[in-house]
């Protein structure tokens, strides 16, 4: 949006989006929930072509992980993938979870996140699994790539993400990048950074 902006030929400044580190969570209120503790994957957000859930349902197909798909699809779009995935016995369904504790535990304790947002700027998605230490698996643009850092994996296809499912780094790997993420959102993407970047801009309007 900033680069579009530039041909006004006005000044122009650009603030990321913001979330927070979380350091605990329960795991054991997945499993009230009919939830898997361990041994899963996780995506969250919209049901829609751009986020590519597609891809990401199909990888889980092919790899046999177990993929928590979180979203709601119920839409046309949401629907349709429904129908064509949900005998799949490893994909889990359980609509859209608005509960914070039960999101951050089921980011917190998945082996990898599966990020595929595609159109532009700082995703709060991706932000917020970064803040509960997910190894991230984002679909590849400059977006994603730029939030990341270096961090995770990027994938541009469903036979890339399968692959990186059929070879997720071991505990000690993930624990380093837990470490990494949530230090990057601190330095990075906090909520005190952001709201003092808002206020440097309006006082530099006066």
């Amino acid at each position: 949006i900033a680069e579009y902006l530039e041909k006004y030929n006005k000044p122009c400044t650009t603030i990321a989006y913001g979330a927070q580190v979380v350091c605990t969570s329960n795991r054991t209120i997945l499993g009230n929930q009919g939830l898997p503790t361990r041994d899963f994957v996780l995506h969250v957000g919209r049901i829609q072509a751009d986020n590519h859930v597609k891809e990401i349902l199909e990888s889980s197909k092919q790899s046999g992980k177990t993929l928590v798909a979180v979203g709601d699809y119920s839409t046309s779009y949401g629907k349709k993938l429904y129908h064509k995935y949900r005998e799949c016995a490893h994909i889990i369904f359980p609509g859209t979870i608005y509960d914070k504790e039960i999101i951050d535990a089921l980011r917190m304790h998945c082996d990898a996140y599966l990020h595929g947002h595609s159109a532009g700027g700082t995703n709060p998605a991706l932000l917020e699994a970064m803040g509960c230490g997910s190894f991230i698996l984002a679909h590849n643009n400059p977006f994603n790539a730029s939030v990341l850092g270096g961090l995770g994996g990027l994938w541009s296809t469903a036979e890339e993400l399968t692959s990186m499912l059929n070879n997720l780094p071991n505990n000690d790997v993930r624990a380093a990048q837990k470490e990494l993420a949530q230090s990057r959102i601190k330095e990075h993407f906090n909520w005190e950074g952001v709201a003092k970047a808002y206020i440097n801009t309006f006082e530099g309007l006066q």
